[in-house]
């Protein structure tokens, strides 16, 4: 089973990722979940990435009972040097922190396992890091939100040096967050290095890099321009720093199909097809019922390599029993073995009833057609 790092940002009042837990209910039947936890910002947030508390509150502390006994002249250049020197200590946090990324990655994942990730916020910094400075980290499908990195960040000149750094990533562009705008101001006043704005403004655009309109929405340059790109910025206007953990449907419907390399648009429509047959054998309307099953058969998808689903499912009957099996009613069963197990996975997701387990994996395609196709040619 492909494995899924969940990486969070920096933690306020002891909290740690808290997404992290809801988010790992909806992957967890899908894939093996690996949850990165560190302490290094915990307590004070971003504070504690501008400067090291434990070299300015003792500095600040020593100056003021400094100047109790003594005459102390130029006091706030002693506290700008006390600021400064703070600053430098910070990098040796965000230092740590990386190390400690790095190690709970080598000591939780198998040699040679590419897992996907999703990291949020100062998450996303310890990833672009440990993708451009360490060539033995290798990632496949990576989700970031509220990303800090900068928007320039080399992407191509990674993948160039590295071919298996990753494979795609999906950057979650909430346009409202004010956290990457402030460390795009940090960055400029050279108080975070390194830093950026990519989560509120999306990626330089280019050849590498495209971007949509909203989280459901195909990437036209993809579609119909026909260049592909490794790299996306999925805008979503109204959405803050932490928006997309509101509920945990924003990772199921479209993180996982991300994850199973299935554009979240055609993922929706396939569900909404299934979930229609359903309703229309349970109101016994025949008509409806014979047209929901069309619309499925006969619509094309990239995960389908552009064929029918119709012809999509005869090649795995081939596969499967050496014969082709449009001509037969092998093809109808299994269509209405595929609906009915996705309709059964979408009840699962929410009821999580006896043997859910087992049903909810039917919510990716590729596993519905294959259990399908082996149910009823046995």
């Amino acid at each position: 089973m492909r494995a899924v790092l969940t990486v969070h940002g920096v933690g306020i009042f002891g909290g740690r990722g808290p997404w992290q837990k809801p988010i790992e209910r909806v992957l967890a039947p899908h894939f093996h979940c690996i949850t990165i936890k560190y302490s290094h910002y915990r307590w004070l947030g971003f504070l504690s990435a501008v400067v090291e508390p434990w070299v300015l509150v003792p500095a600040i502390v020593a100056l003021y009972v400094f100047k109790q006994w003594y005459t102390v002249h130029f006091v706030w250049a002693w506290f700008i040097v006390a600021l400064a020197l703070s600053c430098i200590a910070a990098r040796f946090r965000h230092r740590l922190a990386l190390n400690h990324f790095l190690l709970e990655c080598s000591a939780r994942l198998s040699l040679g396992l590419r897992p996907h990730v999703i990291a949020h916020s100062m998450g996303t910094m310890l990833v672009g890091t440990a993708l451009e400075d360490y060539p033995q980290v290798w990632l496949n499908n990576i989700v970031l939100t509220g990303c800090v990195l900068p928007t320039n960040y080399p992407w191509r000149e990674v993948q160039v040096a590295k071919p298996q750094a990753f494979a795609r990533v999906r950057n979650e562009v909430a346009m409202r967050d004010l956290v990457p705008w402030l460390a795009h101001k940090a960055h400029q006043l050279r108080i975070l290095r390194g830093f950026g704005m990519a989560g509120r403004v999306g990626f330089d655009a280019g050849d590498f890099v495209h971007t949509t309109s909203s989280p459901g929405t195909p990437c036209a340059e993809c579609v119909l321009g026909g260049r592909s790109a490794p790299v996306h910025n999925v805008m979503i206007r109204q959405y803050g720093h932490s928006s997309v953990f509101a509920t945990p449907e924003f990772a199921a419907y479209f993180w996982l199909p991300f994850f199973w390399n299935i554009d979240p648009a055609e993922y929706s429509e396939f569900l909404e097809f299934c979930r229609a047959a359903d309703q229309h054998y349970q109101d016994h309307d025949v008509r409806k019922l014979r047209i929901a099953e069309e619309e499925l058969l006969y619509s094309r998808w990239r995960w389908t390599e552009g064929s029918s689903l119709a012809a999509f499912i005869d090649r795995y009957v081939l596969v499967h029993s050496g014969t082709p099996a449009m001509a037969t009613p092998v093809v109808a069963l299994v269509l209405r073995k595929i609906w009915q197990d996705v309709a059964a996975a979408c009840d699962a997701y929410h009821d999580r009833g006896p043997g859910w387990e087992q049903k909810i994996t039917a919510l990716n395609p590729m596993v519905a057609v294959l259990r399908a196709v082996d149910a009823i040619l046995g």
